[in-house]
């Protein structure tokens, strides 16, 4: 009789609270009553979207389109700017804002609600894995027919190379660079197979193989990283953190991939997916210090009283202090009288970062300023001024 009696009262309040409401208006509001554990959104055109409850604005945007997905940056819910990981409530307007620097990152993995977004993110992360993969690949079996005094040049396409594709079930030479880079097969073991002993030194390497493989050698070099007693071994910076020169930094030795570095603080470090065992000594390498030339993109976040002229006031304080912009979006709030803009700078090293965010908090009228990374981030929040 309880539970009767409790139904009901829902039914004569629903119909109570449906006075005056149109139809669909009615229908929504039964939804939410009947399914609870759904959260309904729109966007600003009036199309309706479900997600499960506690969906996040970077759902929404993958719902509307992958595309939109990959490059949202935040949005606008109900007229206010929110960052990706804002869950979605009940009557959300919402209103995604992209970027085309912006791409999909590990830790989105942890952002979104939906199975949908999370396939759509690990495709993508899948994707960008195998082209480095490839990549590595490509250099370690260079390496390695290099050592057996032969050009890459020379082996490529050859009956020896098709013969090793076939015999690994391989449609292709991509394919072979992504198992070599995944670590699935050994640079040193394919390319014996490619070059025979014999074989090693009736083909020497010409000038020309040794200008390019200098030149190759010289960009590749983990941007002046070296691996304590073996400054032969392949290193690349992490795309999660990207340190720069004079940052606290620490080497994991990878599948086939050489040595990852990244920065100490990064939360990847902390991860379970590492093995004590596999941490390595890396260090930055001697003369190639601040004023060598050799400078890093960092992206750095803005938020700051609306002004005509911040954005000037910006570039005026980053070429200040010796650096460039090499990409810059700028959004503006004017109703509530606040802009925000996201840039790309170089950096020579930790300590010319140090002041540029240091400069930029000065600024008048300036909230906050945050360097952005794939998961790590390192922040100066600065007071509102004037």
């Amino acid at each position: 009789q309880a539970e009767q009696d409790s139904r009901v009262t829902w039914l004569r309040s629903l119909l109570d609270n449906s006075s005056g409401s149109s139809p669909r208006e009615f229908l929504d509001s039964l939804k939410v009553d009947l399914y609870p554990d759904e959260v309904y959104a729109f966007t600003p055109k009036g199309d309706v979207f479900s997600f499960p409850a506690g969906a996040a604005l970077l759902d929404f945007a993958y719902r509307i389109h992958t595309e939109v997905g990959h490059t949202c940056v935040g949005g606008r819910v109900n007229g206010r700017w929110v960052p990706l990981k804002t869950s979605l409530k009940n009557g959300d307007i919402v209103e995604i804002s992209t970027s085309p620097q912006q791409e999909p990152h590990h830790d989105w993995l942890t952002l979104v609600g939906t199975n949908k977004a999370r396939s759509k993110i690990r495709a993508y992360l899948k994707k960008e894995e195998k082209a480095r993969a490839v990549e590595v690949g490509r250099k370690l079996f260079e390496r390695e027919v290099r050592r057996r005094g032969v050009g890459l040049k020379r082996v490529l396409g050859s009956d020896e190379m098709k013969a090793t594709l076939a015999a690994h079930g391989l449609a292709k030479e991509e394919d072979l660079f992504a198992a070599l880079g995944f670590g699935r097969l050994s640079a040193q073991a394919i390319a014996t197979q490619v070059v025979p002993d014999d074989d090693s030194e009736a083909q020497p390497v010409t000038p020309e193989d040794r200008r390019v493989a200098a030149s190759k050698s010289s960009k590749d070099d983990g941007e002046g990283l070296e691996v304590a007693g073996d400054p032969n071994c392949l290193v690349y910076v992490a795309r999660c953190c990207t340190p720069v020169r004079g940052e606290d930094i620490v080497g994991f030795v990878t599948r086939g991939k050489g040595v990852a570095v990244h920065a100490r603080s990064c939360p990847n470090v902390k991860n379970l997916l590492y093995h004590p065992e596999r941490e390595i000594p890396v260090t930055w390498s001697r003369g190639r210090g601040s004023g060598s030339g050799q400078s890093s993109q960092v992206d750095l976040d803005m938020v700051f009283r609306e002004d005509p002229a911040m954005l000037t006031s910006i570039s005026q304080a980053i070429s200040g202090e010796g650096s460039g912009i090499v990409s810059c979006h700028l959004q503006t709030e004017q109703a509530e009288e606040r802009g925000s803009v996201s840039i790309t700078v170089m950096v020579e090293d930790a300590e010319h970062l140090r002041r540029i965010i240091d400069r930029l908090s000065s600024l008048k009228g300036m909230h906050g300023v945050e360097r952005r990374t794939g998961r790590a981030r390192s922040s100066r929040t600065a007071a509102s001024r004037g």
